[in-house]
């Protein structure tokens, strides 16, 4: 089902309910459900038509998150504003005062116009120094590092720092709340407003 039921307005079974705005980033949303998925907790979404319709601030991520916990059979919502910012609620915490925030991801082509090319009165910039590490390079008189020996657990130096895609960690924390676990309190998410 996806979306609220026919009856009274409440989703039919225990459910996250996530409210966005209609032109939400789709990814994100993808995201958010399969953050809340992998802690198998069942969610429920539907874009919010009055998202940014009210006051200013009303269709952003906290206000659809705390309209969502009030729908949520397990009273725990999240919203996601245009922009892709997404907010975690409780029904039973302030409307403006979320469990859990995560900014919206940076956009990878600015809004807008592009800006007018730079004028350069000096000498050129030095070159930017990435903060990537270096690939390592392979040193012909180093003898071979020994082979790797499977205990059958797996070796966090095996997989590589992948970035979590934005909304995933939101949807873990939606889900953590309604399982009564930790939220996670590293990385880009915050608790509180």
């Amino acid at each position: 089902m996806t979306g609220p039921a026919r009856h009274g307005g409440t989703p039919e079974r225990p459910s996250i309910v996530v409210r966005h705005h209609p032109d939400a980033p789709v990814a994100v949303l993808r995201e958010v459900l399969a953050g809340a998925e992998e802690e198998g907790v069942p969610v429920l979404a539907w874009p919010d038509p009055t998202a940014g319709a009210g006051p200013p601030g009303d269709g952003g991520a906290v206000a659809l998150a705390h309209r969502a916990a009030r729908r949520s059979p397990l009273d725990t919502g999240v919203g996601i504003d245009v922009d892709g910012a997404v907010a975690v609620h409780h029904a039973k915490l302030p409307p403006r005062g979320p469990a859990f925030v995560e900014p919206a991801p940076a956009a990878a082509v600015p809004a807008g116009p592009a800006p007018p090319a730079a004028v350069s009165t000096g000498p050129a910039p030095p070159a930017a120094v990435s903060a990537e590490p270096a690939p390592p390079v392979a040193v012909p008189d180093e003898p071979a590092p020994p082979a790797a020996v499977s205990t059958g657990a797996t070796s966090s130096a095996a997989v590589p720092d992948v970035p979590t895609p934005p909304g995933r960690r939101a949807g873990a924390a939606a889900a953590r709340i309604v399982t009564g676990l930790p939220l996670p309190l590293d990385g880009p998410g915050r608790c509180g407003p």
